[in-house]
């Protein structure tokens, strides 16, 4: 995580998988681009500055929320 200037190793640690979690997020927009001529407006690179942006601004409020995950059905 260049943008964020922190080793992604330092500050992440592997824990047991969630009850419900998907075992992988895999995204195919293939469909959408040959039947509707869709393209992405944001790159990745701008997508992920963006996310970065929105955190640091509302990082007061993400502190205060709770870590425990609660997997709704």
């Amino acid at each position: 995580f260049e943008n964020m200037s922190v080793n992604l190793d330092e500050v992440t640690q592997i824990v047991e998988e969630r009850p419900g979690q998907d075992k992988a997020y895999i995204i195919d927009s293939s469909k959408s681009r040959s039947e509707l001529d869709w393209e992405p407006e944001v790159s990745i690179e701008k997508g992920v500055e963006e996310v970065i942006g929105w955190v640091e601004s509302n990082w007061n409020e993400i502190e205060k929320s709770s870590l425990e995950y609660v997997h709704k059905a």
